[in-house]
């Protein structure tokens, strides 16, 4: 067999947005992903159909290095495409010269990808430009470790960034005012950086050691040394985020969570993410054919999620069906996801509900349809009954026709629940499902965190069940939603 490529790639500082675009295009190819601790757990969901392996550098070296280039190597031979995540960059304090090295002798083709590396992250998102033409033209990057030997001398002009420098802070401190920089120069620690877990130890060379010790912090952290620390008064803007250092869970399914945690992550909170629902297709597709033959023998179609659309459209698709097969049918959508989700499927709704509920879209038609004609309405198999009273009772023919299914996730990680400060729910399934995969002993701690709902209906469910809802938004929207929790900040 001919061999693999491995590719030594940098998976930046923590946030995963910073990764390289050519990253991503690796981890989409990738059949073995090998990660170290640093690497954000996030971006291995861009490798759905790699080996993930685990090696866990840390403080503890979990792995050795002989182990890890070993296992690269030994992947490789078998003809894989492996990625080699890294934090930070790989050829910066990262051992990653080491490894293309291993490769290298034994003729393994490989690849560098360059990340972003944790000083010049860190110094971005501290508000610390590491050059200034007024106070530092040059930058030293310096590892704290004791085995690369005495410091070597830098210039008291410029810049220095310490990494992985906790433990030797005070001996380099120390040693560089013994060298004749001024005790006062600013020194700043930087703890997770670029992540909503970063913290900022501000302090001068004096007084930093001190400073890191009190405030007990712990690796990953990055240590700059010099003027421009100063400028962090003027220019941070991490930290001034209005959600930062919030810790919110989002409840959603995986499928439809991503539009709600990227908006809170941007706002700089730590989502918590404890999916409670899966999507699920229906298995036997009789039913739904049956209808899709037929058509033309409705009115109107309705649409009451984007989980509907998605899979409607996607079962049309695969029975040679397009938006063309609801030429001269009308269209309603729930709300302005719903909506723009048919959009997307060249399908402009007729109707959207103004309240965005089964029971607004069941108003927003009733009155535009005559009596006898036939509604055809995609769903889940748990469902609100509103939409089809409103309609019978207008004298409408609605068939509900079940495309997919709403099931509790097999598995979902629920450690870091006790850490929240806000819980988000947006429908009522989400919250019987997560108070149904709530351990006992959780419970009651859990049902102390406030809520954020979505809501009225919602909000009945989560106050039914014990919670205390403390926002819910006037449009029953993810975006109106971001925006109610933004100013419960207070």
């Amino acid at each position: 067999m001919s061999k693999g490529t491995v590719y030594l790639v940098g998976a930046g500082p923590g946030d995963p947005g910073l990764i390289t675009a050519r990253g991503i295009e690796l981890l989409k190819r990738a059949d073995v992903v090998v990660h170290d601790r640093l690497a954000n757990a996030a971006l291995l969901r861009h490798a759905p159909h790699a080996r993930l392996i685990d090696v866990g550098k840390g403080p503890d070296h979990s792995w050795l290095q002989a182990a890890i280039n070993a296992l690269l190597a030994r992947e490789a031979r078998k003809g894989r495409c492996v990625v080699r995540l890294k934090g930070g960059d790989p050829f910066i304090f990262g051992r990653g010269g080491e490894e293309a090295e291993h490769l290298a002798k034994r003729r393994i083709p490989f690849e560098v990808v360059p990340g972003v590396t944790a000083a010049v992250a860190a110094g971005a998102y501290a508000g610390i430009p590491l050059t200034h033409r007024d106070h530092a033209s040059s930058i030293t990057f310096l590892t704290g470790f004791p085995e690369v030997g005495p410091l070597p001398d830098v210039p008291m002009n410029g810049t220095l960034a310490i990494y992985m420098g906790v433990r030797m802070l005070p001996f380099a401190a120390a040693e560089l005012i013994r060298r004749g920089w001024r005790r006062s120069t600013p020194a700043i620690v930087v703890e997770w950086a670029t992540t909503p877990r970063q913290r900022i130890v501000t302090g001068t060379l004096a007084s930093i050691a001190d400073a890191a010790t009190r405030a007990r912090v712990q690796a990953p952290a990055l240590t700059i040394v010099g003027r421009v620390g100063a400028l962090r008064k003027t220019l941070a803007w991490f930290e001034r985020r209005p959600l930062f250092g919030r810790r919110i869970v989002v409840t959603r399914s995986r499928e439809q969570a991503e539009d709600l945690v990227s908006r809170l992550a941007d706002l700089g909170a730590d989502v918590i993410e404890v999916p409670t629902i899966e999507i699920e297709p229906v298995r036997n597709w009789r039913a739904v054919d049956a209808e899709l033959a037929h058509l033309r023998g409705y009115d109107a179609v309705l649409f009451t999620s984007q989980n509907a659309v998605a899979v409607f459209f996607g079962r049309m698709s695969e029975r040679g069906l397009d938006s063309r097969a609801l030429a001269g049918i009308r269209v309603g959508a729930v709300g302005p996801a719903t909506r723009d989700a048919l959009a997307l499927r060249g399908v402009k709704a007729d109707w959207v509900a103004t309240e965005f509920t089964t029971a607004g879209l069941g108003a927003a038609v009733k009155g535009h349809l005559p009596k006898g004609a036939r509604v055809l309405h995609p769903v889940a198999d748990r469902r609100s009954p509103d939409l089809e009273r409103i309609l019978k009772e207008a004298g409408l023919r609605i068939v509900n026709l079940v495309v997919y299914r709403i099931r509790k996730p097999r598995a979902t990680d629920v450690s870091r629940l006790p850490e929240a400060d806000l819980i988000t729910f947006a429908s009522s399934q989400t919250v019987r499902n997560f108070v149904a995969l709530l351990p006992a002993k959780l419970r009651t701690k859990v049902h102390r965190i406030p809520v954020a709902s979505i809501g009225p209906v919602t909000t009945q469910t989560a106050r039914e069940l014990g919670f205390k809802v403390v926002c819910q938004p006037r449009r029953y929207t993810i975006p109106e939603l971001v925006k109610a929790i933004c100013r419960t900040r207070s």
